[in-house]
């Protein structure tokens, strides 16, 4: 019962952290920060496509608000899907600063937030 509790927390705490750093991280992009629309070009994404990743990270920040409140389908099972749903975003992320070229200062902040991120996922299946 200790190990359960301590990982429900665990994912709460994971989930604070990361809606705090989704809608951050969404302001930056729907201001269309010089510096986010550089690395966007230097991906060769279409213009305006820091957009369409600001509303990804406000979705997921609102699903895991939802999944700190519960839903008919249970606070693991949404709280999940956002985890795993945001590797597959910041694994994108590494991969394009990869193909990019960019150096490991470039790239290291989206590096780090995977590996939070799969941290992240790996408790959400231990609820």
């Amino acid at each position: 019962m200790g190990s359960i509790f301590a990982m429900d927390t665990t994912s709460h705490v994971f989930s604070y952290v990361f809606i705090a750093l989704m809608v951050f991280s969404s302001v930056n992009d729907f201001r269309r920060q010089a510096d986010i629309v550089a690395v966007m070009r230097r991906f060769a994404l279409p213009e305006g496509f820091e957009i369409v990743c600001g509303v990804t990270k406000v979705l997921a920040a609102i699903g895991l608000a939802v999944g700190l409140i519960g839903t008919p389908t249970g606070h693991g099972q949404l709280t999940r899907i956002v985890a795993f749903s945001l590797v597959a975003y910041f694994a994108i992320a590494v991969g394009l600063h990869l193909r990019a070229k960019d150096g490991v200062k470039d790239f290291a902040p989206a590096l780090v937030v995977l590996l939070a991120t799969v941290a992240f996922a790996f408790v959400t299946t231990q609820i």
